[in-house]
C-alpha cells in the first residue's frame, strides 16, 4: 500500500513539474513574440497616438486673429500641418503703420493715428520629422512656408512749417489730415524645431520656433504688430514662434 502511494505521489509530482515547465515555455514564447513585434513592427505605444490633431492658437486672439490648424500623420516619423489665420478689426491697437513716424525736419512733421478697417489672412504649411520615431509626439524638426496678406486704412496727420524770411519773420503752420488704403502681401520659408506632447486623453500641447527669409510687397516694413515684435512684414531674415492646444482625432 505504501509502495503504491509513493509511486502515485512520484507520478503526480513529475506531472506537475512537466506542466509547469511547459507553461513557462509558452509564456516565454509569448513574451518573445511581443518583443519581436515591438522590435520589427510598430511599437505598441504608437497605437494610442492619433492620426490627426486639430489645433487652436489661443494667443492669436491678442491680435484679434482666429487661427486654427490640422496636423496629419504621414508615417511613423513624419507629418504635415496646415495652419489658417484670419483677423479683422475696425480699429487695431495691436497693429501699427509707421510710415510717417519718426520723420521730422525743420519744415515738416507727420505722424500716424492708427490702423482702421483691418483685415488680414495667412496660410501656412509645415513638414515635420519626429526624431523619437513616434509621430506626432515628441521632439521634431522640419520646414515651413507661408503666405499672408493685410489690407487696411491708415489715418495720418501732416504739419508743414512755412517761414517768412522778411519782417516780421513769423512762422505759420499748416496741418492736414488724410488716410491711405493699403494692400500688403508677404511670405516666408525656413526651418523649424519644436516639441509636441499628447496626453492620455488625446489633448496635445505644441510649441515650436523657426527662422527663415521673409518677403513682402509693397511698403511692408512699415506695417507691424507690437512695434515689430510679432507679425512683421519686411524683407530679410525673421523668426516665428508658435504655441497651440490640440485635440487628437482617430487612431
Amino acid at each position: 500500500m505504501k509502495k503504491s502511494f509513493l509511486f502515485f505521489a512520484t507520478m503526480l509530482l513529475c506531472s506537475v513539474t512537466l506542466f509547469a515547465q511547459k507553461h513557462a515555455t509558452d509564456d516565454s514564447q509569448v513574451e518573445d513574440e511581443q518583443i519581436t513585434y515591438r522590435k520589427y513592427r510598430k511599437p505598441v505605444s504608437k497605437l494610442i497616438y492619433p492620426n490627426k490633431i486639430f489645433c487652436f492658437y489661443p494667443l492669436a486672439g491678442i491680435a484679434s486673429n482666429f487661427k486654427v490648424g490640422l496636423e496629419r500623420r504621414l508615417s511613423d516619423v513624419t507629418s504635415i500641418k496646415t495652419n489658417v489665420r484670419i483677423g479683422f478689426n475696425d480699429e487695431s491697437t495691436f497693429y501699427k503703420y509707421d510710415k510717417y513716424n519718426n520723420y521730422y525736419t525743420t519744415n515738416y512733421s507727420a505722424y500716424n493715428q492708427g490702423v482702421t478697417n483691418l483685415f488680414n489672412a495667412m496660410l501656412e504649411f509645415q513638414y515635420r520629422y519626429y526624431f523619437a520615431d513616434k509621430a506626432p509626439q515628441g521632439f521634431y524638426g522640419g520646414f515651413y512656408g507661408y503666405y499672408k496678406m493685410a489690407t487696411f486704412n491708415s489715418k495720418y496727420s501732416v504739419t508743414t512749417a512755412v517761414y517768412n524770411n522778411t519782417y516780421p519773420y513769423n512762422t505759420t503752420y499748416n496741418t492736414s489730415n488724410g488716410s491711405e488704403s493699403l494692400l500688403i502681401h508677404g511670405g516666408g520659408a525656413g526651418i523649424l524645431v519644436g516639441n509636441q506632447f499628447i496626453t492620455s486623453s488625446k489633448i496635445a500641447f505644441d510649441f515650436y520656433m523657426g527662422s527663415g527669409m521673409f518677403f513682402t510687397s509693397p511698403n511692408g516694413k512699415y506695417f507691424k504688430g507690437l512695434n515689430g515684435v510679432a507679425d512683421r512684414y519686411f524683407n530679410g531674415i525673421g523668426f516665428i514662434l508658435g504655441a497651440n492646444i490640440g485635440l487628437g482625432l482617430g487612431k
